[in-house]
C-alpha cells in the first residue's frame, strides 16, 4: 500500500490526477465528477469531516471502574512502589486496571504466577505510562490460575 500526503501548496492537484482518473476524481479536487446534482463536493459518495463529539475526547473519559464494587483505590507516593495480588480461581477471568497520576508518570507492569512458589511472567511489560491526556485503562484475560499482580512505581521527572 502507497500513501500520499499532500499540502496545501500549488501542484496537489496535478499529482492527483496523475494516479486518479479525472473522470473518478471529484470537482473539488480537480477532476471531473460531481453528483447526479451537479454538486462538486459530491457529498453523495463522500463523507466529509464533521466536528468530533465530545464522547470521544480523551479528556473526558469517565472512570467507570471506580465505581464498581470490586473496585481497589491504591495511592502510590512519589518515589515508591506498591503492589496489589490477585488471586485468579476461575479460568477466562478478566482483570481490569484504570490508573491516573496528576502530573507525573508512572511505572507499571503485570506478573502472573501459577502457584506462590514459582517465578512471576511478565504478562504486561514493563512500561512507563504518562495519563496526561486520560486515565490508563485496560485489561487481560487470565487463561490460568494463579496470582496476578500489579507492581506500580512513581516515577520522578
Amino acid at each position: 500500500m502507497l500513501i500520499y500526503f499532500f499540502n496545501s501548496l500549488d501542484g496537489w492537484q496535478e499529482d492527483l490526477l496523475e494516479i486518479i482518473d479525472a473522470d473518478e476524481l471529484p470537482l473539488f479536487l480537480g477532476g471531473n465528477k460531481t453528483d447526479p446534482d451537479g454538486n462538486p463536493f459530491c457529498k453523495t459518495f463522500i463523507k466529509h469531516g464533521e466536528p468530533v463529539p465530545e464522547k470521544y475526547f480523551l479528556i473526558n473519559r469517565k472512570k467507570l471502574l471506580s465505581k464498581s464494587s470490586h473496585f481497589q483505590k491504591l495511592n502510590v507516593l512519589r518515589s515508591s512502589m506498591e503492589e496489589i495480588r490477585f488471586k485468579i480461581t476461575e479460568q477466562g477471568s478478566v482483570l481490569e486496571w484504570e490508573f491516573d497520576t496528576k502530573n507525573r508518570d508512572i511505572g507499571f507492569v503485570v506478573y502472573f504466577n501459577s502457584s506462590e512458589d514459582c517465578h512471576p511472567v511478565e504478562v504486561v511489560p514493563k512500561q512507563r505510562v504518562d495519563t496526561y491526556y486520560g486515565p490508563e485503562k485496560n485489561s487481560i484475560k487470565c487463561q490460568n490460575l494463579g496470582i496476578c499482580k500489579y507492581l506500580k512505581r512513581m516515577i520522578e521527572k
